[in-house]
């Protein structure tokens, strides 16, 4: 009687040794899949840069076009 209890003592041992290990390798998992980078951005995001991008050139264009406008009328000016 004292080796069946003892033998439930300890596959009861093993089994909360066994969800213990399960616990942790779910834990150890969810911490990795936290601060692992995402490798694949967001389509709004994609989106939004591409906008901003696309706006950023339109405005460099516009200066630049003024500025050959402004360089140009300079240059047709003549003092005689």
């Amino acid at each position: 009687m004292v080796a069946n209890k003892r033998r439930k003592d300890e596959q009861k041992g093993k089994d909360k040794q066994k969800k213990d290990d399960q616990q942790q390798k779910q834990q150890d998992q969810q911490q990795q899949q936290k601060n692992k980078p995402k490798d694949r951005m967001s389509k709004e995001n994609a989106e939004q840069l591409l906008n901003a991008a696309t706006q950023q050139e339109k405005a460099t264009q516009q200066r630049m076009k003024k500025a050959m406008r402004q360089s140009g009328k300079k240059k047709l000016k003549k003092n005689w």
